[in-house]
């Protein structure tokens, strides 16, 4: 499963706000903020939906056996031999951690 990166995230949540939009018939023009959109939609934001599905493959893969791949790379540590200028990329693991801490998930889980 491929990480998105913040910027990645804004420009998915911006096409998701213009689809759903579209669908309800609401143009910038009406100023209507994007919170009414969600309402009026019947639909959560990109952002709750991007957690809900990473939270969801979390716990299949921590149904599955501990000898398969993907469980094994999800607790793997990588050692990194040199570090990266700058602040470093979240992993699918730190935004997990983010998201469980979020929903008051138990971190063993």
């Amino acid at each position: 499963m491929d990480l998105v990166h913040a910027k990645k995230e804004r420009c998915l949540n911006t096409f998701h706000m213009r689809c759903l939009r579209k669908t309800v018939g609401i143009t910038r023009k009406d100023r209507v903020t994007n919170e009414e959109v969600h309402k009026r939609a019947g639909m959560p934001s990109l952002y709750a939906l991007l957690k809900q599905r990473r939270l969801r493959w979390l716990a299949n893969v921590h149904r599955t056996e501990p000898s398969r791949m993907p469980r094994q790379v999800l607790l793997v540590e990588v050692a990194l031999t040199k570090s990266p200028v700058g602040q470093p990329s979240l992993r699918f693991k730190d935004c997990a951690k983010r998201d469980m801490a979020e929903f008051n998930i138990d971190r063993r889980y």
